[in-house]
C-alpha cells in the first residue's frame, strides 16, 4: 500500500511539474501577440538570369556578357534593383557611407510636401547669398513651392534649397529635424543630414543603398516623378513677371530615352553622384545608384546595359 502511494505521488508531483512549465510559457491572457512586419506589393514580373548566363561555360555567346567584376567603372560605391520586385541586380560598397551631394534634394522635396501645399508662396531673403549652383532668385521675390521645388530638382538650385527650409513655420533646424526624422521613417539607416542642398560637412553622409531607398520613396509621390522627368521648363515668380529658365543636370535624361529621371550631384567630397530610373518596353524598369564617380553617366550606362544583358523578365501568368 506504501508502495503504491509513493508512486501516485511521484506522478502527482510530475505531472504538476509539467503543468507549471505550461502555465509559464503560455502568454498572459490579453498579453499583444508578439507582431512581424510583411510587406507586400503588386508584382507582374521578376529579374531572372538570362539564357545566356546559363548556358554550359564553353558558349561563344556568353562572352559577349561580361562579368560585373569585369566592368571598368569608376564609381566607388553603386547599387541596382528591380523598381518593381525590390531585386537586387548589382551592389558595391552599398552600405559604406558616402557624401550625397544634390541627391539631398530629393529628401527636402519630400519634407517639403510634408510641411507646405505646392501653392503655398513663399519669400527669397537671405538665400541670394547662397553658394554653389544657383538659380539666381533676388531679394524679396515671391515664389510658389511648386516653383521653389521644380528650380531645386530639375535645375538643382541651392538657393531654391534654403528658401525651402528657411521658410519652416519652426526654422531651419526644425526642417533639418524633419529631414532625419523623415530618412529614418523610410528606412534610410546609414543617413545623416545637416543642410537642404547637399553641401559637403562632417555629419551629412548617406550609402548607395539608402539613395536606393530615397529614390524609390520620391518616385511614389506622382509630383516629384514628374519634375525629375522634365528636361527643361520656365518657371515665374507668383506675380508672373520674372521667368527662370529651368534646364535639367541629368545628360542622360537628354540622351537616352530608356532614363526617366531622377537625380544628379557633385561636390568635391561626395565625387559624382547619380540615381537615375530606366523604364524599357522588354524588360523591368530599375533604379541605378552611383556615388563616388569619376564619370557618372558612363558608368550607369555600363552597368544598366550590363543587368539589361545579364537579365531577363519573366511574366506571372495569371492562371485561372
Amino acid at each position: 500500500m506504501n508502495k503504491l502511494l509513493r508512486v501516485v505521488g511521484i506522478i502527482v508531483f510530475v505531472l504538476s511539474l509539467v503543468g507549471l512549465v505550461l502555465w509559464w510559457q503560455k502568454p498572459s491572457i490579453g498579453a499583444e501577440p508578439t507582431r512581424y512586419p510583411v510587406f507586400l506589393r503588386q508584382i507582374d514580373s521578376i529579374p531572372v538570369l538570362s539564357d545566356l548566363e546559363t548556358s554550359s561555360p564553353e558558349s561563344a555567346t556568353i562572352a559577349a556578357t561580361p562579368k560585373a567584376s569585369d566592368l571598368s567603372i569608376t564609381a566607388q560605391a553603386a547599387y541596382i534593383a528591380d523598381l518593381d520586385s525590390g531585386a537586387v541586380l548589382y551592389k558595391k560598397n552599398e552600405h559604406i557611407q558616402r557624401a550625397p551631394a544634390s541627391t539631398t534634394k530629393l529628401l527636402t522635396a519630400l519634407v517639403a510636401l510634408d510641411t507646405y501645399s505646392l501653392d503655398d508662396v513663399l519669400t527669397v531673403e537671405s538665400e541670394t547669398n547662397t553658394a554653389g549652383n544657383v538659380i539666381g532668385f533676388f531679394r524679396g521675390e515671391q515664389l510658389t513651392v511648386r516653383s521653389l521645388l521644380m528650380a531645386m530638382l530639375i535645375s538643382s538650385g541651392n538657393d531654391a534649397a534654403y528658401v525651402i527650409a528657411n521658410n519652416h513655420p519652426d526654422g531651419f533646424e526644425a526642417f533639418i529635424e524633419a529631414m532625419n526624422q523623415k530618412a529614418a521613417e523610410i528606412g534610410m539607416q546609414s543617413s545623416h543630414f545637416e543642410n537642404p542642398a547637399g553641401f559637403d560637412a562632417e555629419t551629412q553622409y548617406t550609402s548607395a543603398y539608402d539613395l536606393y531607398v530615397l529614390a524609390t520613396e520620391a518616385i511614389k509621390v506622382p509630383f516629384i516623378r514628374d519634375v525629375v522627368a522634365t528636361a527643361e521648363t520656365t518657371i515665374y515668380n507668383y506675380q508672373g513677371t520674372v521667368p527662370h529658365v529651368l534646364h535639367t543636370t541629368n545628360q542622360l535624361l537628354l540622351e537616352n530615352p530608356q532614363v526617366v529621371g531622377i537625380k544628379t550631384g557633385t561636390t568635391e567630397k561626395a565625387g559624382q553622384v547619380l540615381i537615375s530610373e530606366y523604364q524599357t518596353e522588354t524588360a523591368g524598369d530599375i533604379i541605378v545608384i552611383m556615388m563616388g564617380s569619376q564619370d557618372r553617366f558612363y558608368d550607369t550606362s555600363a552597368l544598366a546595359d550590363w543587368v539589361y544583358s545579364r537579365y531577363q523578365w519573366k511574366l506571372f501568368s495569371n492562371q485561372e
